[in-house]
This record gives C-alpha cells, sequence and structure tokens, in this order.
C-alpha cells in the first residue's frame, strides 16, 4: 500500500480493533532484504471509545505516523492504545490513550515484535491496566527482534496497576538500544 490516510474520523463500540492495517509483504527477519513495505500509513486526529481491542495497530509499514488520536477507553478485553508491529522507523506522538484494559497487555503504547527504531514521544497515558508503554519481543524465532525504541517526554499516570504485574515502563525480551527517557 501506498499513502493510506485515516484522519477525523471515530470508532466507537466496536467488537475487535478501531482500524488495523496488515501488510505481510516481505520476510520479517531483521534485515529485511527483500521487504517491500506499506508508505505513509498516517493515522491522525482520530478519536476511539469502547473498543475491544486497540485504536489502531500497523504491520509491515515504513515510516508511520500516528498522532493527535485519543481513545477512552480502548482494548476494554485485550490490546493496547497505539501498537506497531513488524514496522520500521514509526513516530507516536501528541496521543492520549485511557483506560485500557485485559489479562495480557493494556498498555497505552506498544512497540512490538520486529520493529526498527519506534519513536514514542508527547503522548499521555491514564489508568492503562497494563503500564504506560512496552517494548517488547518475546516470540521464540530466532529471526524476532526489537530494536531502538525510544520512549521519552510522556506522561504516564496512574497506569500498571494490574495484580501482581504491574508497572508504568515494561521491557521485556529479545529487545536491543531500547531508550526510556
Amino acid at each position: 500500500f501506498n499513502d493510506v490516510y485515516v484522519e477525523y474520523c471515530h470508532f466507537d463500540t466496536i467488537d475487535g480493533p478501531g482500524m488495523k492495517l496488515k501488510d505481510i509483504s516481505g520476510p520479517t527477519q531483521q534485515a529485511r532484504t527483500d521487504w517491500m513495505p506499506t508508505l505513509n500509513y498516517v493515522f491522525r486526529n482520530n478519536t476511539g471509545a469502547n473498543l475491544q481491542k486497540y485504536l489502531t495497530s500497523w504491520s509491515g509499514c515504513l515510516d508511520a505516523v500516528v498522532e493527535y488520536n485519543y481513545g477512552d477507553p480502548v482494548g476494554t478485553v485485550h490490546g493496547n492504545g497505539l501498537w506497531p508491529f513488524n514496522s520500521d522507523n514509526s513516530l507516536l506522538q501528541f496521543n492520549d490513550m485511557r483506560h485500557t484494559r485485559g489479562s495480557g497487555d493494556a498498555h497505552g503504547y506498544d512497540a512490538d515484535y520486529n520493529c526498527n527504531n519506534t519513536l514514542v514521544q508527547y503522548n499521555f497515558s491514564y489508568d492503562c491496566k497494563g503500564g504506560g508503554f512496552v517494548a517488547t519481543c518475546n516470540g521464540e524465532s530466532s529471526t524476532s527482534f526489537n530494536v531502538n525504541a525510544t520512549y521519552r517526554y510522556n506522561i504516564s499516570v496512574n497506569d500498571g496497576w494490574r495484580s501482581g504485574n504491574g508497572h508504568s515502563v515494561y521491557l521485556n525480551g529479545k529487545i536491543t538500544e531500547t531508550k526510556v527517557y
């Protein structure tokens, strides 16, 4: 795909995610010699309420921009607010995710498997059961990775209160060069 813009939409009372972009072109190993990603995915100025999963997740994207979005509540059963997977150079900024729920995940922001250079900055998370931010790659595959996720200048309030497993920032699995400011 090229030039996918989702702007000024409201997603409400959905038994699943608000928006999912899943480009499965090319391999998922870190070298990605044959990777042909989606270009110009922009998810901006959207809102979501009562979503069973996330406001948006994107996979197989290069240079995605996800900004100025508001979700409350999102991930009411499973999921995180905003969620890159198998993508490079994702920028998540000026977003507000609230009241994520679920026995797994339930973070405001998640830099997930097979991502390079995810930047999460100037965001707000509130009352997210899992936490404000997670960088993870706990897959069993030897080709799974998560490199250079950065979480900076964000505000996390009353996040990470899941019984016995709470945290605001969670770093997990095969991640390298992760930075938290």
